[in-house]
């Protein structure tokens, strides 16, 4: 295991954090889509997706992407991090949803009642999860 120089403020990012970070970020992604349903309808609303369980790879593969395209950044100051996320997350959103429709032929969101929303694939209020 490599050890921080002290000198150094930054982890240091490898293929075992990153799967971590996965994993986790693929969990509390399932996790926050069911609290903001129930916060909206009162009710448990399990999300739907190609993978079914509590674990959804979208999230997943986002917090490692943010994370790799943020982690040199990471001593700016916060509210460029959280437009940055907001930006890139709500790309990636975008982008999957492209990508599971072509290779899959299925849809798993769409945000077109949302106001301020790109083709019903992404809205500015997700982007702006994204950025949290």
């Amino acid at each position: 295991m490599k050890r921080i120089s002290e000198n150094s403020s930054a982890s240091h990012i490898d293929f075992y954090n990153l799967f971590w970070i996965f994993i986790i970020g693929c969990v509390l992604g399932v996790v926050s889509e069911i609290l903001y349903s129930f916060a909206n309808t009162g009710l448990i609303d399990y999300p739907k997706g190609v993978i079914y369980g509590p674990f959804n790879p979208v999230y997943g593969f986002g917090v490692v992407f943010l994370t790799l395209v943020l982690h040199p950044i990471f001593h700016k100051r916060w509210y460029i991090i959280f437009i940055l996320s907001m930006l890139i997350g709500g790309g990636f959103e975008f982008f999957s949803s492209c990508f599971q429709q072509f290779t899959t032929g299925t849809v798993s969101w769409q945000y077109q009642q949302l106001p301020l929303n790109l083709y019903g694939r992404t809205s500015l209020m997700f982007s702006f999860y994204w950025g949290i």
